[in-house]
């Protein structure tokens, strides 16, 4: 009963926040702006530090956490349209006008939006509003929108009258009917409180009021990956039958952009596609953070989502839509694809209006379109594909196989080069008809793969029935030289009804990134090995590592290097070079940091064919560090016109209490273009290039090496560097300190000798929580000739900084068999009479199921003792073991088994 449930949360959110409230009224001026949600069981407020930090230590507080800025998410107007094809392209391109000829236009389906308001007169829209209507931003009882963002996402959803005579065609369900609320003000910004009231709104209209919403879309972001602030709200209306669509963000193309909570598991997140079906380069890509609650497979609808954001991607470049006033406007970005996908979900649900969440989120992925110049599917810039309404509707006439659950079974838990894999795969019907003598076949594009078993007969699969290899798997075997973190692309074509259906389901499995204190950056035509300890071609003088191999038939040019910060004295100077012993020690000022683990791991290349990411700060410094932390990234290309250099960029982030003035940082490297002789090179700078290079004028064909700054523009030195002076001695860190001010600096080294370049930038001012980008390259050519234009090569496609986000954890690389460990599951979660719990365990152990009062006491077990392997169904009963009702109340499942535990929350109700 969906009364009953946001009844239970008012409660709940009075008995629980009322000790912290009342705490917040005694406060007086410390405390403004106090708001309390019972859709979240939230409070947002503004506090000083000394409460932020006494509510930190409340055990009745679970999150703190930083409100966003939100922001709507359109890129740019494109010129009014003066003429309106009949449908407009977009509309035609998902062939919605197509399932307006089979009769389902959305009627009887009311949606929803969060937005900027909305101009309920406009032609496009009369007679679609319900009249429901919230403004959280100026309390207007009355339709309106100020900004033009809400009218034109809510023309793409429900606008004109599809088959009829209305011109133009700009919504995907022109029959259905829509509420508005108006979180987002006039310059497109919205507060976390004004969203919080409207999403409490949407709650209440349809727990309280019965207004039957079932769709909201949601062409906002917070402009970050990781904000949870949204996430008990979503949940909440999700409890309540309503689907939520949102933006991913147009913050692309870097990996890891997408917004929450378009990257939340438990929406459906939207790309944008351009007219050709491209990915439009602002669309804002995945992976979604790996980090609870997204890494928790509860709350995923498909044992592969794996993290994979947009979910599915719609055209949003240039959509014409209706403005206030009357008129009509194109309009481009991610918020205009995600109402594409909220007017296909309202065509749905016309059709089959008893369709739950993870129904339909898995029927579009299921049936979305797979532009070729996107392959492989699925991937974290299309997701599944573009939206495809027809093939949607032509899957619910006849069999629709999908992937349930997608079990990996090797040694340790991880796929690695080398490993024989075992792959289980269970396969959904989500049609109305059976799937008769389900055949498969597994296959690769990749040359890393040797598939051993490669096909399966699952029989007939009835509607809604899933039936798995269990016992039959599918192998395969991983070279030994597969990369590290290299997606496996696979495709299981499925078949079924004598050859009448036919499908690809395509999935990837994740070769372990192994993280490491040193790597090579292997691409085109050299080597660079880097480190997570600031050392640069070794883990240290005379440690492992390849140098800079140059050519990559040749050998290494590079005897040791390092990474170096100062603050232009030798009371800080931290580096990895020389230090003032003799004998040319390093001195390992930098570590790599625990917390997140820093050591070197491989990541999907931003830019480049192969990119390496670490993390390193100042902490071990003996003088005391200033709470530097240094975010590396390597890069490399595989292109002959990229592939003579390695690319080094640093960010640099104050996370200490005071602010780093002046801040210099840069490369001291020890260059030996001949090997055997190491002291007959000559050195010297070119300033025009940011450059410092080193080769040998007698040599036969021997190569010029050096590192250039590209970022910024200036630098603070550029020197040559004499060993014999300043390295065989013991440089001391005053002179480290002052060859990266520039107060020591030497232009040329036009004799033979032992040189090292020193190339720096800065002086920076860094104040806490702020960061500052630098970028080298190390740089390679076999002629003066072709070094320089190498080196221009560099400084054209390195000027500017990439933006990558911690790398994934490995825990989450690989799926474990039935998606966890253990799994659990209850539906529903709010108790009448019985629910059905649905568990599993990858292999055999001893157990126990039990249900559990909010004090912990044992109310009734349900399984206990030997457990076997797989899922399993069960019903939960109101009763006992002695046949007594359980109470009102909150209770706990929990599944304990020798592999480990999971809990559930449910609500019993009479």
């Amino acid at each position: 009963d969906k009364k009953l449930l946001v009844d239970f949360l008012r409660e709940t959110a009075q008995l629980t926040q009322e000790p912290i409230l009342e705490y917040l009224r005694a406060l007086g001026d410390e405390v403004r702006d106090v708001e309390s949600f019972w859709i979240a069981n939230a409070i947002t407020l503004e506090a000083t530090p000394d409460v932020i930090l006494a509510l930190s230590d409340r055990s009745d507080v679970a999150l703190l956490e930083l409100q966003p800025v939100n922001f709507i998410l359109k890129d740019r107007p494109v010129a009014d349209a003066t003429t309106y094809p009949d449908p407009e392209w977009n509309i035609a391109k998902i062939k919605a006008d197509s399932v307006w000829a089979m009769g389902y236009t959305g009627e009887g389906i009311v949606v929803g939006e969060i937005d900027t308001g909305v101009d309920t007169s406009h032609p496009a829209l009369q007679g679609k509003w319900t009249g429901y209507w919230l403004d959280a931003v100026n309390d207007s009882t009355h339709p309106y929108d100020d900004h033009s963002h809400g009218t034109h996402v809510m023309g793409i959803m429900v606008g004109g009258d599809g088959p009829g005579p209305f011109d133009p065609d700009i919504g995907v369900a022109p029959g259905a009917s829509f509420t508005a609320a108006k979180a987002f003000a006039y310059n497109g910004l919205g507060s976390t409180s004004d969203i919080l009231e409207a999403f409490q709104w949407y709650a209440s209209l349809v727990g309280d009021s019965g207004v039957p919403v079932r769709v909201i879309n949601n062409s906002w972001g917070s402009g970050t990956a990781n904000y949870q602030g949204y996430w008990n709200a979503i949940t909440t209306l999700r409890d309540l039958g309503v689907i939520l669509v949102f933006a991913i963000g147009n913050s692309g193309p870097s990996a890891g952009s997408a917004e929450a909570p378009g990257n939340y598991p438990i929406v459906i997140g939207v790309g944008n596609t351009t007219q050709s079906d491209g990915i439009s380069a602002s669309s804002s890509r995945g992976p979604a953070p790996n980090i609870p609650p997204w890494n928790d497979h509860n709350y995923w609808c498909r044992g592969d989502w794996n993290l994979i954001k947009p979910d599915i991607s719609a055209p949003g470049t240039g959509i014409l839509s209706s403005v206030p006033g009357g008129g009509y406007s194109s309009y481009s970005g991610t918020s205009m694809a995600s109402p594409h996908v909220s007017g296909v979900i309202a065509l749905l649900l016309s059709r089959n209006p008893n369709l739950e969440f993870c129904e339909v989120y898995n029927l579009l992925l299921n049936t979305a379109y797979e532009p070729p110049q996107g392959a492989p599917y699925p991937n974290n810039a299309y997701g599944w594909g573009r939206v495809d309404a027809l093939a949607l509707f032509k899957s619910l006439s006849g069999p629709l196989l999908s992937i349930a659950n997608l079990s990996v079974m090797v040694n340790d838990s991880f796929v690695d080069p080398g490993d024989t894999v075992q792959v289980v795969i269970s396969l959904t019907n989500m049609s109305d008809s059976a799937a008769i003598g389900v055949n498969s076949q597994l296959t690769t594009t990749s040359e890393y793969v040797d598939i051993l078993q490669d096909t399966f007969n699952y029989g007939d699969i009835g509607s809604n029935d899933t039936v798995s290899n269990e016992g039959y798997p599918f192998v395969f075997v991983v070279h030994g030289d597969t990369p590290q973190g290299y997606q496996i692309p696979f495709i299981l074509h499925v078949t079924s009804n004598g050859g009448d259906y036919e499908a690809d389901l395509s999935f990837a499995i994740k070769v372990r990134q192994i993280r490491l204190h040193y790597t090579d950056i292997t691409a085109g035509n050299c080597i660079l090995t880097v480190t997570d300890q600031g050392s640069i071609g070794n883990l240290g003088v005379n440690g492992p590592g390849s140098g800079f191999v140059y050519p990559l038939s040749g050998g290494n040019m590079l005897y040791y290097a390092s990474f170096g910060a100062t603050d232009g004295t030798s009371d800080y100077m931290v580096d990895a070079w020389y230090n003032t012993a003799p004998g040319a020690d390093s001195d390992s000022d930098w570590v790599y940091t625990s917390h997140p683990d820093g050591r070197l791991t491989f990541v999907d290349p931003v830019v480049g064919d192969v990119m390496a990411w670490g993390k390193y700060n100042d902490e071990k410094y003996a003088q005391g560090g200033k709470g530097l932390n240094v975010t590396q990234v390597a890069y490399a290309f595989q292109d002959p016109a990229y592939g003579d250099f390695v690319v080094l960029q640093f960010k640099l982030k104050n996370e200490g209490d005071t602010l780093i003035d002046p801040l210099f940082v840069g490369i001291f490297a020890d260059f030996d273009v001949d090997e055997v002789t190491y002291d007959v090179d000559w050195a010297a700078v070119d300033s025009t290039r940011n450059l410092v290079y080193i080769w040998n004028p007698s040599g036969d064909h021997t190569p010029y090496v050096g590192v250039a700054l590209t970022y910024p523009d200036s630098a603070a030195n550029l020197s040559v560097l004499d060993n014999t002076q300043y390295v065989y001695q013991g440089i001391t860190e005053t002179q480290k300190a002052q060859f990266l001010s520039g107060d020591l600096s030497f232009t040329q080294g036009n004799f033979e000798n032992d040189w090292s370049v020193v190339v720096s930038a800065g002086p920076f001012s860094i104040p806490p929580g702020d960061s500052q980008f630098v970028i080298f390259g190390f740089v390679g050519g076999l002629d003066s000739m072709g070094f320089f234009q190498h080196a221009d090569s560099l400084l054209h496609i390195a000027r500017g900084p990439v933006h990558v986000e911690d790398p994934e954890e490995a825990v989450a690389e690989v799926p474990k068999i039935y998606n966890l460990p253990i799994t659990l599951k209850v539906r529903p979660t709010l108790i009448d009479g019985k629910a059905v719990i649905t568990y599993s365990i990858p292999k055999d152990s001893r157990g126990d199921l039990s249900l559990y009062d909010v004090t912990g006491r044992k109310i009734v077990s349900l399984r206990k003792g030997f457990l076997r392997a797989g899922m399993h169904t069960l019903s939960l009963k109101r009763t006992d073991a002695k046949g007594r009702t359980f109470r009102n109340g909150i209770y706990f499942l929990r599944l304990q088994t020798e592999l480990g535990s999971i809990s559930k929350k449910v609500l019993f109700l009479r």
